[in-house]
């Protein structure tokens, strides 16, 4: 399919956005969904760019995308209080519990 494009005289000539398709791609959003679901069930994006029969960068960048739409319709959310278990993070970035502490005994007197 031809993409429309109109001739502006500041801007020169540009290109008519359609509705099936998000500008930075070359594929329709059905596609691009139907490449998703495809990851999904292949669990590898090289599993689905072989059954597409698209190359793994094209793989790879639709999956970016849709990233990038899931993020932009997520709301903000802020945690209202840090659990317990997870407050300190080791060297590796990764949450490690910290060890329960035994119940100590106030000393007798």
């Amino acid at each position: 399919m031809r993409v429309l494009r109109t001739r502006c005289p500041q801007n020169g000539v540009l290109r008519v956005a359609q509705p099936f398709a998000e500008p930075s791609s070359r594929f329709s959003r059905e596609f691009e969904e139907r490449t998703i679901s495809t990851i999904l069930a292949c669990q590898t994006a090289q599993g689905a760019s072989d059954r597409l029969r698209i190359s793994w960068e094209e793989a790879r960048g639709i999956m970016e995308r849709a990233v990038e739409r899931g993020l932009g319709r997520r709301e903000a959310e802020v945690p209202r209080r840090c659990p317990s278990a997870a407050r300190f993070v080791g060297r590796s970035g990764a949450l490690r519990a910290r060890p329960a502490k035994a119940p100590t005994k106030a000393p007798e007197r």
